[in-house]
């Protein structure tokens, strides 16, 4: 998966992290989780970064679209969660591949990466 193709659909202010934790892929950006669900209906990426508090949907709702439509793309999927509980308990709850909280560093995501990587 090293330096492939990325999904990430975060607000403005994470892709300066998300870009530095990805140096060297090849990145297509969404702002919204619509964005990201029609990226996903012909685009396979190798990784898919995902903020939860995505607007027009939230990250819940990509990943509840993954799961019916393109289930072996959840093992490739990181999700960047901020503070709210509710969210933590949505997310545990579906198989994806990886969890962030917010706030993150470039070093925390590129290390998610890379297990992941090593378990695809």
């Amino acid at each position: 998966m090293s330096e492939g193709r990325g999904l990430v659909a975060v607000a403005a202010e994470l892709q300066p992290q998300v870009i530095e934790a990805l140096d060297g892929w090849s990145l297509h950006f969404c702002a919204d989780g619509e964005c990201a669900i029609e990226y996903l209906w012909d685009g396979s990426p190798d990784i898919i970064v995902l903020d939860f508090e995505l607007p027009r949907m939230t990250a819940y709702d990509v990943i509840r679209h993954l799961a019916m439509r393109r289930p072996e793309l959840l093992a490739r999927t990181v999700v960047l969660i901020g503070g709210d509980e509710s969210a933590h308990a949505l997310i545990h709850s579906v198989a994806v591949g990886g969890r962030l909280a917010k706030p993150f560093t470039a070093a925390a995501l590129s290390a998610t990466v890379h297990i992941l990587d090593h378990h695809s």
